[in-house]
């Protein structure tokens, strides 16, 4: 097999495939596009997006009760699901704080870290992820009467 003739049968195979995803996505319910967002629970506010990373700033052993939103959209409606319990929850620097399946994030130590809340529907999907940026502060020192 040529050069030549293997470009060819590459560009009509990359053609055909552009083709059919194409016109999956017209007939309606085609490939949804997702998203996930991290809000406060305590008052729903919209903390970070896939697009915008939020900052949070707290105190050593303070906590912070948030929840994961996916939205989904295709060509026919939008959803959103909460998927706070089935994220995996990742830090850099690690042992700043710590995330759980619940929602909590934990100030551990004074420092900034980076969460990355990933959800996947399955081993093959690719990954949505959303960031946070988290600066703990050391808790204040309490002041010793003098005896």
């Amino acid at each position: 097999m040529t050069l030549r003739s293997y470009v060819r049968k590459a560009a009509l195979a990359a053609l055909a495939f552009s083709a059919l995803t194409l016109s999956a996505c017209g007939a309606g319910g085609g490939i949804p596009s997702s998203t996930l967002s991290l809000r406060a629970v305590d008052d729903d506010r919209l903390i970070s997006t896939a697009r915008d990373t939020g900052e949070l700033e707290l105190t050593v052993g303070e906590e912070f009760q948030f929840r994961v939103v996916r939205l989904t959209a295709d060509s026919d409606n939008t959803d959103s699901d909460e998927v706070t319990t089935v994220c995996r929850y990742y830090f850099i620097p690690s042992g700043i704080a710590e995330a759980n399946s619940l929602g909590v994030l934990k100030a551990l130590e004074p420092g900034t870290t980076r969460m990355e809340a990933r959800f996947r529907t399955s081993g093959l999907d690719v990954a949505d992820r959303v960031y946070l940026n988290v600066r703990v502060n050391p808790a204040p020192e309490e002041e010793v009467p003098a005896t």
